[in-house]
């Protein structure tokens, strides 16, 4: 997207303050310090809001092999109480410390929303905070800021008409984690949507989805992705197979798959590699086992990291 944009275009990154957030400073982030805070309507109460900023540096492959590091603002959203960041990627009663999904998503959704505004806001010379504004929203999680968007500007058009025709797009990128809560009865889904998320009930079918478990029984559901998917402008999966099998999901909007931006026969050597380190030579790095690949991701990733911060530090990765 650097690349698309240009180096004059300033990119604002967002993401949750998680509590296991490593704040320690080094070659690939600043500490993040406290910039802003405001509240929330969160169903029935209120919520206090904190913005934390970092300069971070990130790698952007240019698809040839190499590599240039660039400075990003990013910006790190928590609650004043650490109960909606509780914990990375984990969601849920049933996990200590951790909030539902729905309840991390509403939140962030919003806090998003609250914080793009206040950044498009005009200076006192009166030149506003951007032009030519664009929103990248990525998962399952995120994917309802476009929904918060439309809506709280519908609610209160004065105070977000800064967000007025900002174009929003959405990518959806797996299979499972696209949100989903269960409920017998669309009654039931729908009093969630009334009650709990305070939805009004012309907005809900962008939010409501029904499928057929194994046993032909019908399951009604709210589907986080969607509402994203069918308020983004430009809905995006991340692989054309991907948008073949997702798309019917939401088939009131065409996705566009868009593949990532590496050369994936390198990308492919490295990763069986990694698998092969781990679990042996005999390994079948064709069709590995689930568990093999989420836990040579992990190892993956820690050996990419742990390259970038040898190259901002002026370590090549062959020493």
């Amino acid at each position: 997207m650097m690349r698309l944009a240009g180096k004059d275009a300033r990119f604002l990154w967002v993401e949750p303050y998680y509590k296991d957030f490593d704040e320690t400073p080094d070659a690939t982030s600043t500490k993040p310090e406290k910039v802003a805070e405001f509240d929330l309507d969160m169903r029935d109460i209120k919520v206090k809001a904190e913005v934390y900023k970092h300069i971070k540096k990130i790698p952007v492959p240019d698809g040839k092999g190499e590599i240039e590091y660039i400075e990003i603002e990013n910006y790190l959203f928590k609650d004043a109480e650490n109960y909606y960041v509780g914990k990375l990627y984990e969601y849920g009663p049933e996990i200590k410390g951790a909030a539902r999904i729905d309840a991390f998503s509403e939140f962030f959704s919003k806090a998003t929303v609250e914080f793009t505004n206040m950044m498009a806001q005009p200076d006192k010379e009166g030149k506003a905070g951007w032009d030519k504004p664009l929103i990248s929203l990525h998962d399952g999680q995120c994917l309802p800021i476009a929904f918060w968007k439309r809506l709280l500007h519908s609610q209160d058009p004065e105070k977000y008409k800064m967000l007025e025709g900002v174009p929003v797009g959405g990518t959806t990128h797996t299979y499972k984690n696209r949100g989903i809560i269960y409920f017998d009865s669309p009654g039931q889904a729908r009093s969630f949507l009334s009650d709990d998320l305070k939805i009004p009930s012309q907005y809900h079918w962008y939010w409501l989805r029904r499928i057929y478990n194994e046993k032909g029984e019908v399951k009604h559901i709210v589907d986080l992705t969607s509402p994203g998917i069918r308020t983004s402008h430009m809905p995006n999966a991340v692989a054309r197979p991907h948008t073949f099998e997702v798309n019917p999901i939401d088939a009131m909007k065409r996705l566009v798959g868009i593949t990532n931006g590496d050369i994936r026969a390198l990308s492919a050597s490295v990763f069986r590699a990694v698998l092969r380190k781990r679990y042996g030579e005999s390994t079948d790095v064709e069709y590995p086992e689930p568990e093999q690949i989420i836990e040579a991701k992990k190892d993956a990733k820690g050996i990419l990291q742990k390259l970038n911060k040898q190259e901002l530090e002026g370590v090549t990765a062959h020493e």
